[in-house]
């Protein structure tokens, strides 16, 4: 599958902010961790859908332009998971940034598995289809 990665850094009020974008064709992530003075680094994760997933399926959508994919997107994030992932993740090695986009991109192909591919990875067992 192929992928657009971004990397961005800013320093606002003194606080590094370390931006991480992967968008895909149907599926964008998007990483932020912030080291706030005296207080440690924070971070989220969202997830940018092109359509809605099935738990969002009678929502609007969260933008009608999605920065990352340029048009209406459901999203859903987590600060837990950034904070005890992510963040874990990054410090083990802060300036490698191509092991930071390959963990960002397994993220969303094991979020684009459907049902049946899960169900099957969870089981061994592989249906045919006719």
């Amino acid at each position: 599958m192929k992928y657009h990665s971004k990397y961005e850094y800013s320093l606002p009020f003194g606080n590094p902010v370390h931006v991480w974008s992967v968008i895909g064709r149907h599926l964008a992530i998007h990483l932020r961790l912030t080291d706030i003075k005296n207080h440690g680094l924070s971070g989220g994760i969202e997830l940018h859908h092109r359509e809605p997933p099935e738990y969002m399926a009678d929502e609007a959508p969260s933008d009608i332009r999605c920065e990352l994919l340029q048009g209406p997107c459901w999203h859903d994030g987590s600060s837990m998971a950034a904070t005890e992932f992510w963040i874990p993740f990054w410090q083990s090695a802060p300036h490698d940034h191509d092991r930071m986009f390959a963990a960002l991109q397994a993220e969303i192909e094991g979020r684009q598995k459907t049902t049946r591919e899960k169900l099957a990875d969870a089981t061994g067992v592989r249906e045919e289809v006719e």
